[in-house]
């Protein structure tokens, strides 16, 4: 053996020093058990001399140093397979170390084909294989993550899309903690942890900690020593490392380790794209839960809708819940509400309306808008008696509303399925809603005249249309039509007319009606519009669709150029033709924010002037005398 050992040393003399500058391991095996020669590289890695390795027997090696059992049962096998080959070995260095090298082993035969020394030289590939296990690490995550966006798609729950962002979390991250917190009102309230987070708080308000900085920062966050920050809110001091990552808003995830640094960039990235996948979902879940809710419930009032209570009536019907009572009610008088202050006004009473019903509903009992103006109340396990009880609470809040600008008045009706009875419960729906149209009859009238009435008196407040400027108007309107001689009838509608005549100004804003310098043009067509709006109000009233007509014409002139709709002469309804001289009158003669008064000597002057053009000249004669008479 020392021959050969000589004769090595004799192969490489000259090559002793271009070795030992190798960045290799170096080292000549002289048969599977003995080590001849090796170079600087290979005895610094193992912390001994270089002539410690002559003729070292391998075995003996291997006691002092068991971290390279390995590399002897590979040797052994280059000794059979007698060819050069390429393996990776593990080593510990004197450090303790582990390394990874890739080991080239080249067997050398003589000239009878024997194996003279085996060269063997280590590459350290470490970092390189620490890179190719990260990147497989990476490349199985990212799979992982594909699954789980697949699965997230197919999750029908909240819990499910939680739990299982969770699972793949354990399978892509290290960690001692980790958890989903939610935004549920003023607090994050976790929703989804893995088991070893179960100890941990479970409500922590919005603005704290760093799950609080996350959300309201919209960003990710990585910390790699806890200890350093005092955001963090920690149950337990050996946690370490934290990464954090918003949910949009839905809330934060976070994964907490013992280890300081135990995250990388790389790591919060593939928990970033883990967190994509789930807001995704969430999202998903959200549009269907929002699409769910449009599709059973109204816009407006967020009560259930017609399509509800029809699915609804079907299910109870079919679990027998009776005595079963069915409420229906419409709101009286919408059209003139819409008609008089706007639909957005009207919008406003159907709200109230459905505010009204919750009020004296209980639990279990269902409420839906099922029309315009229509509401149904189905109340299972409720008798004849319960239910109208709930019925006289609602007609009580109604009366309530009495002193409101925009009173609610309702008509109802009731009706009662039994266990036992004949009837099904679409002709139970049908009885409630007959009897709901019985007593809107009752109801209507008195509740549109309500309406009429506040609309007067907010027009009174408004405006300078107060109850003396139609006292007045009343008074000269009865003096007109008494000397031309009209009918009672007639007397009474021209005194109704002399009321309500600018009644279509209740929509107009009271600094436009009360504006003292001129209207911008936007504001005089606002204006033009309110003997269009007045005629519909009146419509809507059987008491004053009497002077509807008149209403809309009241401002036409006698040559054609009024309003709305250009009439001229006697095509003008002939009480508007006299309301328009008496109105022109009383504002002329008194104090009006854009104008002061003028005599009634003078405003008769100009009455007289503009009959022919705004005014019958007939009717316009018949009241200046009259007036005449009065200054006398």
């Amino acid at each position: 053996m020392l021959d050969k050992i000589i004769q090595l040393q004799n192969i490489i003399e000259g090559q002793e020093l271009l070795l030992d500058n190798l960045d290799l391991l170096v080292w000549y095996l002289l048969s599977p058990d003995k080590i001849g020669l090796v170079n600087q590289k290979y005895a610094d890695f193992f912390g001994q001399q270089k002539d410690y390795f002559q003729n070292r027997n391998i075995i003996e090696f291997i006691n002092e140093k068991p971290g390279i059992k390995n590399l002897v049962a590979q040797n052994r096998e280059i000794f059979i397979e007698k060819n050069q080959i390429k393996i990776e070995e593990k080593y510990t260095s004197r450090d303790g170390v582990e390394v990874i090298f890739e080991v080239t082993k080249t067997p050398k035969l003589n000239d009878f084909g024997e194996v003279d020394y085996v060269f063997c030289t280590a590459r350290d590939i470490t970092e390189q294989k620490a890179a190719e296990i990260r990147l497989e690490n990476q490349h199985r995550a990212i799979k992982e993550l594909h699954k789980t966006a697949v699965l997230l798609n197919e999750s029908k729950t909240l819990g499910e899309m939680l739990k299982l962002t969770i699972k793949t979390a354990e399978n892509i991250l290290d960690f001692k903690l980790c958890d989903i917190s939610l935004v549920e009102g003023d607090n994050f309230v976790v929703r989804a942890s893995s088991e070893a987070s179960s100890n941990i708080s479970q409500q922590v308000p919005l603005g704290q900690g760093l799950v609080g900085k996350t959300y309201a920062s919209a960003q990710s966050h990585l910390v790699n020593d806890l200890s350093s920050t005092n955001e963090a809110i920690l149950t337990d001091t050996n946690l370490r490392s934290v990464i954090s990552i918003p949910i949009k808003n839905f809330g934060v995830f976070q994964a907490v380790s013992t280890d300081k640094n135990a995250y990388t960039e790389n790591e919060l990235e593939l928990a970033e794209l883990l967190i994509s996948h789930l807001i995704t979902a969430l999202e998903e879940l959200k549009h269907r839960k929002d699409l769910e809710y449009k599709s059973y419930h109204d816009d407006l009032t967020d009560i259930y809708n017609r399509r509800y209570f029809k699915e609804s009536l079907a299910e109870i019907e079919a679990k027998r819940l009776f005595p079963l009572s069915i409420i229906m009610a419409d709101l009286n008088g919408l059209k003139i509400i819409n008609d008089s202050y706007g639909s957005e006004t009207g919008d406003q009473v159907l709200i109230r309306v459905a505010s009204k019903i919750k009020e004296v509903i209980r639990p279990g009992h269902l409420l839906a808008r099922i029309g315009g103006d229509e509401f149904a109340i189905v109340l299972p396990e409720t008798n004849q008696r319960e239910a109208s009880l709930i019925y006289n609470q609602l007609k009580e809040n109604c009366q309530k509303s009495l002193g409101d600008q925009v009173p609610v008045s309702l008509g109802m009706g009731i009706a009662t399925m039994t266990a036992g009875s004949d009837q099904n419960l679409e002709e139970i729906v049908k009885e409630a809603e007959n009897k709901m149209y019985q007593n809107k009859l009752l109801e209507d009238r008195s509740a549109k005249n309500r309406v009429v009435v506040g609309l007067l008196n907010t027009l009174s407040a408004k405006s300078d249309e107060t109850e003396e400027h139609a006292s007045r108007m009343a008074v000269m309107t009865y003096q007109l039509g008494d000397k031309l001689g009209l009918s009672e009838l007639d007397i009474n509608r021209l005194s109704l007319l002399a009321s309500l005549h600018d009644i279509g100004k209740i929509s107009i804003p009271e600094e436009v009606l009360k504006k003292p310098a001129g209207l911008t043009d936007r504001e005089w067509e606002k204006i033009k519009e309110h003997p269009e709006r007045g005629y519909r109000i009146a419509s809507a009233t059987k008491e004053f669709s009497a002077v509807a007509r008149e209403i809309l014409a009241h401002h036409e002139r006698w040559d054609g150029s009024g309003y709305p709709n250009g009439l001229k002469g006697e095509e003008i309804p002939y009480l508007a033709r006299m309301i328009s001289i008496v109105d022109a009158f009383d504002v002329m003669t008194n104090n009006r924010p854009y104008k002061k008064a003028i005599g009634k000597e003078a405003a008769l002057k100009e009455i007289a002037n503009c009959a022919g053009r705004q005014f019958d000249p007939e009717l316009a004669k018949e009241f200046i005398v009259i007036q005449q008479e009065n200054l006398e």
